[in-house]
């Protein structure tokens, strides 16, 4: 007998010692006066026993019937054997028509082995931030190397831009590698649809930071920072990953419902996945996006009178040497000028080179004309970051995140 059941035979025996009333007992069981009288009567008849509930150890007349469960096994065994039981409820309803929920699913997937119910992780304690009014005043970006297209297609990375306020994927796309030129285009497009952000949230990569201490603080800045700077648009680093939970959270989704979306669809390179991409981040933010506290739109205008080619321009500094010449990029470089050039000499000028163009040099923000030279200069190793060093490594085994990363 239960706590409530035991309630009931205590004000049923002081009805009937006329102790109490039927209307007090109705107002301490939470229930009618009827009600109560049909319970008197059923304690009358059987006793204690009449006011046990009599559908115990019975079958729920809402059970799930057996052919049912083994249609839906069979179906998952055959299609989606290693999706989460939510996607797999979904993929049920949507392509089988066959309801059930989610509970029901992870149940028998646990039943057949098909998933593994998962122990409880430690408690990290985290503070939360609450989110940006608009949206555009905080943009979470990011990149993740994985094995997005399984074994048809290379592994590559996946750059992502998330909208701190409404969650929403506003951009996304496969690159080879997680690369300065890849965020570039990225931003580009980024600025072409929606405009100016007030703000990108991102990781301590050594495309948004140099990480190198030995550097002064004037040298102390990357291209791509350089570029937000001249376009008002500040860069936000993050101390962990907890911190951009957003896009975090979005790279665990994707890794689990992109990859499987694709399979399904039989997507196998970065061409075919771009094109995929749109159609597969509407459905995410009508499924996983909230609307911001406030309507009005905090991204800005990109005016016309900024040259993005020569805002995110790489630019680099060399020192001349006494003949007026400089090395860049394995060649070497002669400065042409008509009158001597003795202030010149020792002079640092800046390399820039914008998308697929010519370098130029300057200096005081003034254009040098120069000749190449074709000898041949010492060839110098590139220094390459850890996640682009994974692209050129494809046989190298990638790094799992450990148990409390917030993609598990």
């Amino acid at each position: 007998m239960t706590t409530k059941e035991a309630d009931r035979l205590h004000h049923m025996k002081l009805i009937l010692d006329k102790s109490s009333s039927q209307k007090r007992a109705a107002m301490a069981l939470g229930c009618s006066a009827r009600h109560v009288r049909r319970l008197l009567k059923s304690f009358k008849e059987k006793g204690e026993e009449g006011l046990i509930s009599q559908r115990r150890g019975r079958p729920s007349n809402n059970r799930t019937t057996p052919a049912l469960q083994k249609q839906a096994i069979d179906l998952i065994n055959r299609y989606y054997n290693d999706f989460g039981p939510t996607f797999a409820t979904e993929k049920l309803y949507k392509c089988h028509n066959i309801r059930l929920s989610v509970e029901t699913i992870r149940r028998l997937m646990i039943r057949e082995g098909i998933w593994k119910s998962k122990s409880k992780k430690k408690l990290t304690i985290h503070q939360r931030r609450p989110r940006r009014s608009r949206i555009g005043e905080l943009v979470q970006i990011d990149g993740s190397p994985h094995r997005w297209f399984e074994d048809r297609g290379p592994a590559c990375s996946l750059l992502i831009f998330v909208d701190d306020a409404t969650s929403r994927i506003m951009f996304a796309r496969f690159y080879p590698a997680e690369t300065t030129d890849g965020y570039i285009e990225s931003t580009k497009k980024y600025l072409a649809m929606y405009g100016r952000p007030t703000a990108f949230y991102s990781d301590k990569h050594s495309v948004f930071r140099v990480n190198r201490k030995d550097l002064e603080d004037g040298r102390r800045i990357t291209q791509y920072a350089r570029g937000l700077k001249r376009l008002e648009i500040d860069l936000i680093c993050a101390n962990s990953p907890q911190a951009k939970g957003k896009v975090e959270r979005a790279f665990g989704v994707l890794q689990d419902r992109l990859v499987k979306e694709m399979r399904l669809n039989n997507i196998s390179s970065l061409e075919e996945g771009n094109t995929y991409l749109p159609e597969f981040i509407k459905g995410y933010n009508e499924k996983f996006a909230t609307e911001p506290y406030c309507e009005k739109d905090a991204h800005r205008k990109v005016l016309k009178t900024y040259d993005l080619d020569r805002i995110f321009a790489r630019e680099e500094l060399r020192k001349l040497s006494k003949n007026l010449t400089f090395q860049y990029e394995n060649g070497l470089y002669q400065i042409k000028i008509k009158e001597p050039g003795y202030r010149l000499r020792g002079a640092r000028v800046t390399i820039v080179r914008e998308t697929q163009k010519d370098i130029k040099v300057e200096h005081q923000g003034k254009a040098l004309k120069y000749e190449k030279w074709e000898e041949k200069t010492h060839e110098q190793g590139r220094i390459l970051g850890s996640k682009e060093l994974l692209s050129l490594w494809p046989n190298r085994k990638a790094n799992k995140p450990k148990k409390n990363h917030p993609w598990r």
